[in-house]
Order: C-alpha cells, then structure tokens, then sequence
C-alpha cells in the first residue's frame, strides 16, 4: 500500500511431517498454513505472487 517500506523475502522450503503443539512464539503470531496458491493469492505484492506461484518448480529442482 502507500508508504509501504520494501522488505527482504527469505524462501525455504521444508517438507512438514508433523506440528509440535508448544513452540517458543505461541501467542505472539498467529499460525495459518497455505498451499503456494493459496499464499499467492493472498499477497499484494506482485513480486511475492509470482515468487510463491513458482515454488512447485523450484521443489521439483530440490
């Protein structure tokens, strides 16, 4: 939005087996997961769209 300061994205991509239900940060962060569309498409910034659209091809290199 206006007057938005740019921001640094750092992207690592993990495979998840399981979710501790106590970790340091809770209460401080609310904890919300996405398929990378999903996260596409809940984003603003053009950029952090089409990085996360293009995450399935950078797995596939992993």
């Amino acid at each position: 939005g206006p007057g938005a300061a740019p921001a640094l994205v750092q992207v690592h991509l993990l495979n998840v087996s399981e979710l501790e239900q106590d970790y340091p940060e809770m209460g401080q962060r609310e904890l919300q997961w996405f398929s990378p569309e999903e996260a596409a498409c809940a984003v603003d910034e053009p950029e952090l769209k089409r990085l996360l659209r293009g995450i399935r091809k950078l797995y596939k290199k992993a």
